[in-house]
């Protein structure tokens, strides 16, 4: 097939790339099968707005055109279109059912700026379908969506005249004409153009895909006296095929009677882009704008919804993996802390044991006393004499159940301690506060008190 595809007349931008940059307000439909009158938007997709609203687009090129879709109203949205902060001339629109260019302009080569201003209401909203532009010569990617012209890109079976009213494009109304084009890329979408001059019933006509069964698609005329030239309509958007070399193949089903077939230039999608690119714009939730008024429909529209890109998916399993990671760092820190705060028993919970100091008995009035015996002077008085006394048998428990580091550790000093006609008694504090009485003429011995276990 003797077709010539490297010299592209432009470049395609579509609505949902992320190199465009959306202020509040805007609202992505990735599902646009048709509008209210017919009108197919670029890859089914739009973003809308009914609000004061705006977008910018930076490129390298020499000629630039917007494209927005109108829907039927009492009154136009209104919006204004700057190159480089200087406002360009808006085509005025009469009609709220087209799908014509916002804005267009040819530029000196270089790099520019982009802005449109919307200003729409719920009853009147925009609609933004897809920038066409010229890049510099240098600027053209094989990654890039490009425009084609009929001429020397297509292979043409049957009558294909010229169209009447413009200088480029081609055009029949013989039966079962045929026409082909070769592309290198995931889908085509062919443009053409509503003339009043052609009117006639509309029709039908067919594609192929790499000689895949046939495909039918309507064949309209939306001109009127009112409009009687409508410019880049989007006619036919084949489904996505994986990216290659296709050959399609376009059958007239019509005749001189019906609306023609036109077809003014062609573009070819080579990257899908994934939806994904859509969290990068600046857009508000749908749930904040009334009902789209676009008619959706999965079942009758071109299947141009994009893939995730893997890149997302990784993104976002490593990030679920992170949280759980921190949330169990951040359940062991506390029960670690709480470890550490909670108070507890001591690992031996024995009787308070008395203080372990080394005691030194009152000398008594009379220094020549003889030493005294240490033994006879731990023990308590038994024999119910001294007044206040306890029971002998409590005292005999309380002699004999001290713990080895509760007995008395009377120093040596204590013989040394000169008596007097009694022997001197050790007067012991315990806990129950009962105080021990000693004779008068008693030496007595201060020691600490001893506890009971507990």
């Amino acid at each position: 097939m003797p077709t010539d595809m490297s010299t592209p007349a432009g470049a395609i931008i579509n609505d949902s790339d992320s190199s465009i940059r959306y202020s509040d307000g805007w609202v992505a439909n990735m599902s646009v099968s048709v509008g209210p009158n017919g009108q197919i938007p670029l890859y089914n997709s739009l973003h809308i707005t009914q609000r004061n609203a705006d977008f910018s687009f930076s490129f390298n090129g020499s000629f630039i055109s917007v494209m927005g879709l109108m829907l039927p109203s009492g009154q136009l949205p209104k919006w204004e279109c700057y190159i480089d902060g200087v406002k360009l001339l808006s085509l005025p629109l009469t009609d709220g059912q087209e799908h014509l260019p916002l804005c267009s302009q040819s530029l000196g080569d270089g790099h520019h700026t982009l802005t449109v201003a919307v200003n729409a209401t719920q009853d009147n909203p925009l609609c933004f379908d897809y920038i066409q532009y010229h890049p510099s010569s240098s600027g053209y990617t094989d990654d890039m969506d490009k425009v084609f012209n009929p001429e020397t890109a297509v292979v043409k079976a049957g009558d294909w005249p010229s169209i009447p009213s413009i200088s480029s494009g081609i055009m029949t109304r013989e039966k079962d004409s045929k026409l082909q084009i070769q592309f290198n890329g995931v889908s085509m979408t062919w443009l053409g153009l509503y003339d009043n001059n052609l009117s006639g019933p509309p029709t039908t006509a067919t594609y192929t895909i790499n000689g895949s069964n046939p495909i039918p698609f309507p064949v309209n005329n939306f001109a009127s006296n009112f409009t009687p030239t409508i410019f880049d309509q989007i006619i036919l958007q084949t489904n996505d095929y994986p990216h290659g070399l296709h050959n399609l193949e376009i059958t007239y089903n019509g005749d001189s009677n019906n609306a023609p077939l036109t077809l003014t230039s062609f573009i070819v999608q080579n990257v899908t882009q994934p939806l994904s690119t859509l969290s990068n714009m600046n857009t508000t939730s749908s749930s904040t704008m009334s009902p789209n008024p676009m008619t959706t429909s999965s079942s009758t529209a071109p299947n141009h919804h994009r893939p995730r890109s893997t890149g997302s998916i990784i993104g976002a399993v490593f990030g679920a993996l992170l949280l759980i990671v921190i949330f169990l760092l951040c359940l062991l820190f506390w029960r670690k802390r709480n470890s550490t705060k909670r108070v507890g028993l001591p690992e031996s919970s024995g009787a308070i044991r008395p203080f372990n100091f080394t005691y030194y008995p009152t000398v008594s009035r009379n220094a020549s006393s003889p030493p005294v015996n240490s033994k006879a002077s731990r023990a308590f008085p038994t024999d119910g004499s001294v007044r206040g006394a306890l029971p002998s048998e409590k005292i005999q428990r309380m002699n004999n159940g001290r713990t080895s580091t509760s007995r008395l550790q009377l120093s040596s000093a204590v013989t040394s301690v000169p008596s007097t006609q009694s022997s001197p008694e050790i007067r012991v504090h315990h806990d129950s506060g009962l105080r021990i009485s000693q004779p008068e003429d008693a030496h007595v011995i201060d020691v600490p008190p001893i506890y009971s276990p507990v």
